[in-house]
């Protein structure tokens, strides 16, 4: 699956979201929802870090 993706990722440069659309095709949707949603949730948690980080810096300047 990963060689197939890689083919056609090539010119628009959108691994992630290609990989979905081709594991879609050869497994079940589910999955693939499941992988896009532990990603949301990834992305989320990184963000609140990365705010929590700023907020410690921006007090410790005072």
């Amino acid at each position: 699956m990963i060689p197939l993706t890689w083919r056609k990722t090539q010119s628009t440069g959108q691994w992630f979201y290609n990989f979905e659309l081709v594991a879609a095709q050869d497994i079940r949707q589910e999955t693939v929802q499941y992988v896009s949603n532990i990603y949301k949730y990834y992305l989320t948690y990184r963000r609140i870090l990365e705010l929590r980080e700023m907020k410690e810096k921006a007090i410790s300047k005072n």
